[in-house]
């Protein structure tokens, strides 16, 4: 595996479980307003992962 795959994989991989850390702390709140604001949180991450493609394509096949 090349550096370069290497660290996109680890860069999204930190990405992922920020927004996830993120939006789940949000979701456990006392508040409505802000389960709302999570829920939103994960769908947008959600979206722009899948806009980019950084999940659905296999970097490992050459």
């Amino acid at each position: 595996m090349e550096n370069k795959t290497f660290f996109l994989l680890l860069g999204w991989a930190i990405c992922l479980a920020g927004a996830l850390n993120i939006g789940f702390s949000l979701l456990t709140r006392a508040d409505t307003a802000l389960n709302v604001l999570g829920v939103v949180f994960l769908a947008v991450f959600l979206f722009v992962s899948v806009l980019t493609k950084c999940f659905t394509k296999n970097p490992f096949n050459r």
